[in-house]
């Protein structure tokens, strides 16, 4: 397996890295640069470590966070793995702090803080990633259009970053692509069943299988069906714990907790294919009329309500900046929408199949 991360270590992503509790642990391990660049290519199951990593991955190794089969115990400590454990910071889980001894104010503290001035992993350019069912990705920074960021593709449905990677469904081949911006390389992912639609949550992310009736859950290494019990899975949105699945064969929605399966819109939807949360409310693309429906979970009941119309094949959608943005296939398109008036933002794309703001 090379290097893997931990059954029992837990990860949370921050704005410049990672928090990792390990089980039992008094404290969390706080990741940046290197540290978290390192953690990445765990969760992945690298088999080699890049030369400038070889240090840091020590560490995640000496601190329990990462385990290997590559490495003996002697390799990791002539690497400084004890050095860099030491150096990973760590903080205190609530109460912890609070129920330490305060010791004596006239005694000197003697802690040390050290400081990393290694560099950050390398990130991708911000801006609305779009798919093109024909095989590419294009990125659009508000004003200026660049193709081909992604090319080589089978195909492309839908796109999300997790991880620091941007995955890509191809239904037609039943794969899925994770794109390293760093690297510019694409690894396939086999095994899926018309993969349709993509969220992520908790380190996880979560493939709509819409052949198999199913939502199929990825680490970064293993694929584990999730969720069965659902009609043709198309758009999926995590939203309050709840993961919320259109239902494309049944023109429905349905929730999943955990365990549990149940469908909360039943009427008001024709051939549902994505799901996105603004406000609190939930919005979904009607691919069969053309439109998109809002859902309230608080007082809809179980019949969503049309609220755009006359719109061209919508096939995606994501909130950005107080703005719903609609890929329009048919169209070419991309518009946006304010809550009251429809604009186009995007135009002369070649089969804009979906959305995704990084």
């Amino acid at each position: 397996m090379g290097f893997s991360v931990r059954r029992d270590v837990h990860v949370e992503d921050i704005v410049d890295g990672y928090l990792v509790l390990v089980d039992g642990a008094d404290h969390v391990h706080r990741l940046t640069g290197n540290e978290a660049e390192a953690l990445v290519a765990a969760r992945r199951g690298v088999g080699d470590v890049p030369d400038h990593l070889c240090s840091a991955m020590a560490g995640l190794i000496e601190a329990g966070i990462v385990e290997t089969t590559t490495w003996s115990r002697r390799q990791v400590l002539q690497l400084g793995g004890a050095a860099a454990a030491a150096g990973i910071a760590t903080l205190a889980l609530p109460g912890i702090a609070a129920a330490a001894s305060p010791g004596d104010p006239t005694t000197p503290s003697t802690t040390a803080s050290t400081t990393t001035t290694t560099p950050p992993p390398p990130t991708p350019t911000p801006g609305l990633y779009i798919a093109h069912q024909t095989g590419s990705v294009s990125r659009w920074d508000g004003s200026t259009l660049t193709r081909n960021v992604v090319t080589g593709l089978p195909s492309a449905y839908d796109l999300l970053w997790h991880d620091g990677l941007l995955y890509i469904t191809a239904p037609f081949v039943d794969t899925m692509s994770a794109w390293d911006p760093g690297t510019g390389t694409t690894t396939t992912i086999t095994g899926l069943s018309y993969p349709w639609g993509l969220a992520s949550r908790g380190g996880l992310l979560y493939i709509a299988d819409s052949s198999s009736d199913s939502v199929s859950s990825w680490d970064g290494t293993t694929l584990t069906t999730a969720v069965t019990g659902v009609v043709q899975p198309s758009g999926l949105a995590w939203h309050d714990g709840l993961l919320y699945i259109a239902n494309f064969a049944n023109n429905s929605v349905s929730i999943w907790d955990g365990s549990t399966v149940s469908t909360v819109i039943t009427s008001g939807l024709s051939s549902p294919v994505s799901l996105a949360w603004q406000d609190d409310v939930l919005f979904i693309a009607n691919a069969g009329t053309g439109t998109v429906s809002t859902w309230d979970p608080t007082s809809s009941g179980t019949t969503a309500t049309t609220v755009i119309t006359g719109l061209s094949n919508p096939q995606s959608l994501v909130s950005h900046g107080g703005l719903l943005y609609i890929a329009e296939f048919i169209g070419g398109t991309v518009r946006t929408w304010d809550g009251v008036t429809l604009d186009t933002a995007i135009t002369g794309l070649s089969f804009p199949i979906s959305l995704a703001w990084l």
